[in-house]
């Protein structure tokens, strides 16, 4: 039996529409993982944001680490659809853990945990530099969301 693709949670639609401004806001033409990055650090609320303050890294300070490593397009016409390579494998993972949990959705905390999965990638090397690894957030961080994510 096929399992289900889960839903994009409310949360995770705006997070997901607040990465496609920042690409806009940039000029770029495709939303990459440093967009998805930045989109859900514009969530005050949510799994990834309780994640982040857990750990005792403000989403500001992520995006000022991340925001001098944007390139400046020309832009283009986007969608949350128009995404790059990789971020579409972000969103895999994301999908892939919230199936694996048993949810129903996909919340900000996955996504998190998706871009982590990433090997590469402006977004998680941020994310590394501030100490934000997969495996700190399995340990410390998911007191935060109440134990809903698990390896």
């Amino acid at each position: 039996m096929a399992s289900k693709v889960p839903l994009l949670s409310e949360e995770e639609q705006s997070a997901l529409y607040l990465a496609v401004s920042e690409a806009v806001r940039h000029g770029q033409a495709v939303v990459g993982t440093d967009h998805l990055l930045l989109g859900i650090c514009q969530m005050a609320e949510g799994g990834a944001a309780a994640i982040l303050e857990s750990l005792g890294v403000p989403r500001d300070r992520v995006r000022a680490v991340l925001e001098p490593e944007l390139g400046h397009g020309v832009g283009g016409t986007l969608s949350p659809e128009t995404l790059t390579s990789r971020s579409q494998q972000v969103m895999d993972h994301a999908a892939s853990i919230t199936v694996r949990l048993g949810s129903t959705s996909i919340g900000t905390e996955h996504l998190l945990l998706g871009l982590l999965l990433c090997e590469e990638g402006l977004a998680v090397d941020a994310l590394r530099g501030l100490g934000i690894t997969l495996d700190r957030v399995l340990i410390e961080g998911l007191g935060a969301v109440g134990g809903r994510v698990t390896a």
